[in-house]
């Protein structure tokens, strides 16, 4: 396995991201992951890292960027919304799936936290992802209820929000819009997770694509943290993501 670094011009600004890639040089199938809110391709724990070391040693092709606006992507987070993590999600998908390196037939994208909020999203956007899976994924009524409760108003800790994050995540629909593209789906959320609480949020992508005839399971690992921190907790997701990931492409 070798990481090789890349950056992709988008919109006038510099996306970057690792490609983490399996030794021989064949075609290989490639997996997208989306970051989460304030994160970046590290995320928690160094959860993204782990997570695409372990595909790509299992033989496919793994990509985590930088949003813009985030990470070291080009961008102040006080600039970011969702539609255009959306867009740079749909972006840097065509990109990945044009490169010589990649078997553009199989494709699948993992979202944690906000990234799975946009892998659900991108459903829509994009017909040629064979896979998904969600990590802990959010709502928009999960992340007004914390607007409400008075912690993401006009800040995340130190970072400053957009007055226009609220308007314009509220016009993105995704539980709706993961039944689009039917594919192999596999929700997996923590049912200690208090940042996004399990009930209310990934039951209801799994309504969704249920009632739509989406192939999905939702897995519920008890004890577990929105974070993943503990050991047992993390070896666990690593297992069932690389699961789902061979048994569906």
């Amino acid at each position: 396995m070798k990481q090789v670094y890349f950056e992709e011009s988008f919109r006038g600004q510099t996306i970057r991201g690792m490609q983490y890639q399996p030794d021989d040089d064949r075609p290989h199938p490639c997996v997208m992951l989306l970051h989460g809110f304030t994160g970046n391709r590290i995320e928690c724990g160094m959860m993204f890292v782990q997570l695409a070391r372990t595909l790509a040693e299992a033989g496919y092709m793994t990509v985590t960027f930088d949003f813009r606006f985030s990470g070291e992507s080009d961008g102040s987070f006080e600039n970011m919304l969702v539609s255009e993590e959306l867009a740079d999600a749909e972006h840097i998908a065509k990109y990945l799936r044009n490169l010589d390196c990649v078997d553009g037939e199989r494709f699948g994208v993992i979202g944690f936290s906000l990234g799975g909020f946009v892998s659900a999203c991108l459903m829509s956007k994009i017909d040629f992802a064979k896979t998904l899976v969600m990590i802990s994924a959010t709502t928009y009524d999960n992340m007004k209820r914390k607007w409400n409760d008075g912690i993401l108003r006009k800040a995340a800790g130190p970072l400053r929000l957009n007055p226009e994050f609220y308007p314009d995540l509220e016009k993105l629909k995704s539980i709706e819009w993961v039944a689009c593209n039917p594919r192999p789906t596999r929700l997996i959320h923590g049912t200690a997770d208090e940042a996004v609480p399990a009930e209310g949020n990934s039951d209801r992508y799994e309504k969704s694509m249920k009632d739509a005839g989406v192939p999905v399971e939702r897995i519920l690992i008890d004890g577990a943290t929105h974070g993943w921190d503990e050991i047992e907790h993390r070896e666990m997701l690593l297992k069932l993501v690389k699961e789902h990931i061979k048994a569906t492409l």
